[in-house]
């Protein structure tokens, strides 16, 4: 006896019924359920799961119309745990998402349009809030639900974590434990919902001595921010009613005391600009009227090691002349106007153009890349050997200017030349971004990759 197959309509049950003498089977659509994002070696997945054996495909675009640019993606066999990677997925960047299923029965079912997110963070406005000998409470926001992280250490190989709120846009973080009269560097970090990192530049602060006997408050949220050829300091005056004014003094290694480095400023003002320099320490402290010192505290700009980067918010013939360039290598929208301003479409465009040579997308064009874009040769290093964490020499002291040439060493300072965490986790970074095994050692793959470099 035959039976009649029919299909019942999605979220209905399963039947067995007896029509005359004959069966008709009635089968439901699959269920799809345990959606989720995940990221592996560069490349990107999306998983769920089915409640009977189906074959899957996915379908994925830029527009939540799923209109522009769609690709689908067919995964074969089936199953009941589906992961579908998407070979094209690129970071920074949102898309949109279908999935579709059909069971062994050939029914057929189709899911709602998803968002994959995969745009870490922004993180803003990182400064410390207020320090003690032993603390400091260090501050920033995200533009989404974030975790809040602070590594810090000694060395800008950050021995030490302490986590602070998770989902939250206002981050605030105390570090404790720390020494009176000792200098730390710190960065922070998020993580969004979707697991997405964003990882801050390594910055530095001096913690105060145990003891201050002049009555006055030290200042508080210093930072140094980076602009261009400048440095901006900036700083908040205490609020004791017998402060009189701040000095500021920079040296090229952190002061030791209060006439240790050069005069930048003194005044009841709170901020300065100077000229930047690579590996400058600024320290500034309150004056009371009688003339007594508070404690001294210490910042360091390190935001990379490019000379004359380009990054949002300038407006120069350099960026005139990048634009152009930019639009020939079909990164810079036809319909955009060359401007020689660096706005949200020149961000855009920047960032394609340093994912397509291989560079950290970071939006802030370094010297290095600007060279590359002018059609100038950039000298790759040449290694004699494979290396890794651990080892030291020359060609450790290339592949750190390397990677800070191209955005993925953070500390502006001369290259040591000796293969710590902070090498490796830049190198491995590097490596995700070219999408390349990540074994954060200077292996043969990396090496021929470092040296073919080119537009």
């Amino acid at each position: 006896m035959r039976a009649n197959i029919t299909y019942a309509l999605p979220g209905t049950t399963p039947d067995v019924v007896v029509v005359g003498g004959g069966t008709t089977v009635v089968y439901q659509p699959p269920v799809i359920s345990a959606i989720k994002t995940s990221q592996e070696n560069g490349v990107y997945y999306v998983e769920f799961t089915t409640n009977e054996q189906s074959s899957a495909s996915l379908s994925y675009s830029e527009t939540p119309q799923m209109n522009y640019l769609v690709k689908t993606v067919t995964k074969s066999g089936m199953a009941t745990a589906h992961r579908i990677a998407l070979p094209d997925a690129s970071t920074d960047r949102l898309y949109y998402f279908k999935i579709e299923v059909v069971s062994e029965h050939g029914v057929g079912a189709q899911g709602d349009v998803q968002t994959i997110d995969f745009v870490p963070p922004t993180l803003t406005n990182v400064h410390i809030a207020s320090i003690t000998s032993t603390s400091a409470e260090i501050q920033w926001q995200t533009n989404e639900m974030s975790s809040s992280t602070v590594r810090w250490g000694r060395t800008p190989a950050f021995s030490n974590a302490t986590e602070g709120a998770g989902g939250v846009t206002a981050h605030d973080v105390v570090v404790s434990a720390l020494k009176p009269s000792t200098l730390y560097f710190f960065r922070v970090e998020s993580i969004d919902q979707f697991g997405n990192l964003r990882v801050g530049n390594i910055r530095g602060f001096q913690t105060p001595s145990a003891n201050n006997a002049s009555g006055v408050g030290t200042p508080s949220n210093a930072g140094v921010v980076k602009q261009s050829q400048n440095v901006l300091v900036s700083w908040q005056n205490p609020t004791d009613p017998n402060f009189a004014f701040v000095m500021l003094i920079k040296n090229s290694r952190a002061p030791a005391n209060y006439s240790d480095g050069v005069l930048v400023y003194n005044g009841t003002g709170q901020s300065v600009t100077d000229a930047y320099a690579v590996g400058t320490y600024y320290s500034l402290w309150a004056v009371d009227t009688n003339g007594n010192y508070s404690d001294m505290i210490t910042v360091h700009p390190l935001e990379g090691s490019g000379n004359r980067p380009l990054f949002p918010g300038q407006e120069n013939d350099l960026i005139r002349q990048a634009q152009i360039k930019l639009l020939s290598l079909g990164h810079f929208p036809t319909t955009a106007q060359i401007s020689g301003f660096f706005g949200p479409v020149t961000e855009r465009a920047v960032k394609k153009y340093q994912q397509s040579i291989g560079a950290n997308a970071t939006g802030v064009l370094t010297s290095a890349e600007q060279a590359l874009l002018s059609g100038n040769t950039v000298t790759t290093p040449r290694f004699s050997r494979e290396r890794r964490r651990g080892e030291s020499g020359d060609d450790v002291t290339q592949l750190q200017q390397f990677l800070a040439d191209f955005g993925y060493f953070p500390f502006d300072g001369t290259p040591t030349g000796y293969f710590g965490p902070l090498t490796e986790n830049s190198l491995t970074a590097y490596q995700k971004a070219l999408r390349i095994p990540t074994t954060g050692r200077l292996d043969s793959t990396t090496i021929e990759k470092i040296v073919r470099m080119k537009l």
